[in-house]
Formats: structure tokens, sequence, C-alpha cells
């Protein structure tokens, strides 16, 4: 029985997509020696005083065409958007030892890219996990971010966890 257990719920096979080929793809080197895979998409038209920065969802979710397709009606309105694989994650490397995929080596890593793409500040779209990552960047680097965009963000909890009942005021 137990054998028979193991056979049914071994996965034989993974359903990984494949990599969607960009000729668009270029790539950032960090300081710890990790390269990060990205697209830029330029602003069309007068531009903004600030780039956006999309991040994915997952762990695991790297950027498809289609993100790159729905954000890229933003560049009519003028601004320069930057969608990366983050580590480990598409056209990004992977870490040798997994215990390095931390929250603060997402952030620092994030950290870097606003340094490399010179911007005084950036405009943050997080999706899911991206949602969570942004907001854990922003409570560490709030002078960097003008405007953050969270699209089903996970749970945002307090460190207290009694001030869960207390209801959220109207406005903050």
């Amino acid at each position: 029985t137990l054998l028979l257990t193991f056979l049914i719920f071994t996965p034989r096979e993974y359903q990984i997509p494949k990599l969607e080929k960009r000729n668009s793809t270029q790539y950032w080197n960090l300081k710890d020696g990790t390269r990060i895979g990205y697209t830029y998409l330029a602003a069309i038209g007068k531009p903004q005083h600030y780039p956006i920065i999309y991040l994915h969802g997952g762990p695991g979710g790297p950027i498809s065409n289609h993100h790159i397709e729905s954000l890229k009606p933003l560049t009519k309105m003028g601004f320069d958007i930057y969608l990366y694989d983050q580590t480990g994650n598409g056209y990004s490397d992977r870490l040798q030892d997994i215990s390095g995929y931390t929250t603060t080596k997402h952030t620092e890593d994030l950290d870097q890219i606003i340094q490399k793409i010179k911007a005084p500040k950036v405009i943050l779209i997080g999706h899911s996990w991206g949602a969570m990552l942004a907001n854990l960047y922003l409570s560490q680097n709030s002078k960097n971010v003008d405007r953050v965009i969270l699209s089903c963000p996970g749970p945002i909890l307090p460190i207290n966890k009694s001030l869960a009942t207390v209801p959220i005021p109207d406005s903050m």
C-alpha cells in the first residue's frame, strides 16, 4: 500500500512552462555576482519624472510576454518601465544554495536595480509576491519610492498580532 501511494503521488514530470525567447532581454550584474534578466520599455512622448519597476509574482513566476504587453500602454503616458526576473526566475541566475533565497536578498537586489537605473525615485508595481516585496522594500527604503501599486497582495499582518482585530481607520 505504501509503495502504491508513493507511485500515485510522486510526480513523473513537472509542468514548467518553457521560457519565452525575447530579443529584448538585457542583463544587470549585481554586486554579489548575480546576473538579472530584464526588459526595458522606453517612454514615448513627454517623459514622466519617475520610472516604473514591475515586481512579478511567485516566487517562481518569471516575466512573460503578457506582462510586457499589459504594461506597454504606460509608455505612451511617458513612463519608462523595467520588468525584471527576480533571482532564481526566468532569465536571471539561480543560486547554488537555496537558503540564499531570502526576503533580504530580494530587497537588496531591488535596491541595487534602482541604483543601476539612476532614478531619484521609482514607482513600484507589485503583483502577488511582488506586492509583498514592494511592501518590504518600502518599509526600509521609502525615500526611493514615489508611488506603489499593489495587485493581489498577500496578507500584510501587523507585527503585534493583538492589533489584527483593531478596525482600520477611514484614511491614513
